[in-house]
């Protein structure tokens, strides 16, 4: 778990700076701000031992213990009563932003280049090898040739990995969000909470001028890609308990299948096939971890020195 925690902060850092680079570089524009974060731990116990982890580190891991007062101090929005909370631990330097606006925002500048293709509504039927190489993808519109390919297929991805030859622990694991509009009365939220004991994430999120609150959590370990009314109806409760808001009116549900590895690290490297790169497994830190994975996967296909740790995304890492 350790070195888990310590791969995945460096690959989040290499993120973040990639991330402000495109931003920067494509003047992207999806609402991203330093809002700090909030995990509000409800078991004494639990809270416990995370406060005694954060006060080992010192204040260079930029996070701050507080009391269940001071928890409702810092975000008038929540709607506990003290005694409910044993404590929280808040990381002021932690980001928002809207990850559909910013997918696009890019796809809109990647359109606009010409060394850009893309073949969407296109189903990718399965691999060409020779030779012990990757040599195409065969599609619904035809073969696609290529000098290498990178396998990002989300929860699909072990799927064309066992029509490749090989095994890839990846797994569906079944999440759901809901995206509120509250009224103009209440309480705005102004930081990322997350409710440790419940796994929920509470985050404000800026849309076409107006503050919505996106509501995220739950995992279920299927395949199915329908919403389960009973499950957006949890999300809903909670918001209600925590936040104090309405959700009697109309909210904007979605699941998706985050793609699990067992040790939650995304597996980033080389496949046994050659000329096939993988970057996947990311669970529910895709958008967290996307652009320091996309950063060390050119790097590593580029055979440039990267700044992340790639041994400890390899397909075949020390168990």
């Amino acid at each position: 778990m350790r070195e888990t925690v310590a791969a995945q902060l460096a690959l989040a850092a290499l993120s973040r700076s990639e991330l402000a680079r495109l931003t920067q570089s494509l003047m992207l524009s999806f609402g991203l701000r330093t809002a700090g974060k909030l995990v509000v731990f409800r078991s004494k116990r639990e809270f416990d031992a995370v406060r005694r982890a954060v006060m080992a580190t010192g204040e260079d891991g930029g996070q701050q213990v507080l009391t269940p007062t001071e928890c409702l101090g810092l975000e008038p929005a929540l709607r506990l009563d003290a005694g409910k909370l044993a404590g929280g631990i808040f990381t002021a330097s932690e980001q928002v932003g809207d990850c559909a606006a910013f997918c696009a925002g890019l796809t809109f500048r990647l359109r606009r280049q010409r060394n850009v293709e893309w073949v969407l509504g296109t189903e990718v039927v399965g691999p060409v090898r020779s030779g012990g190489r990757l040599a195409a993808i065969n599609t619904g519109q035809g073969p696609v040739q290529a000098d290498h390919f990178v396998l990002c297929m989300g929860a699909a991805s072990g799927a064309f990995a066992k029509a490749c030859g090989f095994y890839l622990p990846i797994y569906p694991l079944k999440g759901y969000s809901i995206t509120l509009s509250p009224a103009p009365e209440a309480r705005p939220l102004r930081h990322s909470v997350t409710d440790m004991e419940r796994k929920l994430v509470f985050a404000p999120l800026a849309r076409d001028g107006r503050t919505a609150i996106r509501v995220a959590g739950i995992a279920d370990l299927e395949s199915d890609t329908q919403i389960d009314a009973g499950r957006v109806e949890v999300l809903r409760r909670a918001s209600a308990e925590l936040l104090g808001i309405d959700t009697a009116g109309d909210v904007e549900p979605w699941c998706g299948l985050r793609p699990m590895t067992p040790d939650s690290r995304p597996i980033i490297g080389w496949s046994p096939l050659d000329g096939l790169f993988i970057n996947s497994g990311h669970g529910m830190l895709g958008w967290t971890l996307a652009c320091g994975s996309a950063r060390l996967t050119a790097d590593m296909i580029d055979r440039k020195r990267s700044v992340a740790p790639a041994g400890a995304f390899a397909l075949c890492r020390a168990a």
